[in-house]
């Protein structure tokens, strides 16, 4: 999900500011399930993907441009 506003100032030089997030409602997505025949888990979703390399349940980012 993003949100993005743009301030002109001339015709060809604008100024650009962005609030972008991802996983924005923290839903869970599920790793696959376990696929060893031989595990006592066969089957069940044990775990869950991460979005990013700390963890985090949601990302947030902020960026800003200057078009000249």
């Amino acid at each position: 999900m993003a949100l993005e506003k743009s301030v002109y100032f001339t015709e060809s030089m604008y100024f650009q500011l962005r609030f972008e997030t991802f996983n924005t409602f923290n839903h869970a997505n599920f790793a696959a399930p376990v696929g060893d025949l031989s595990a006592g888990s066969f089957g069940q979703v044990n775990s869950v993907q991460q979005i990013s390399t700390t963890g985090a349940g949601r990302v947030v980012q902020l960026g800003a441009k200057f078009f000249f």
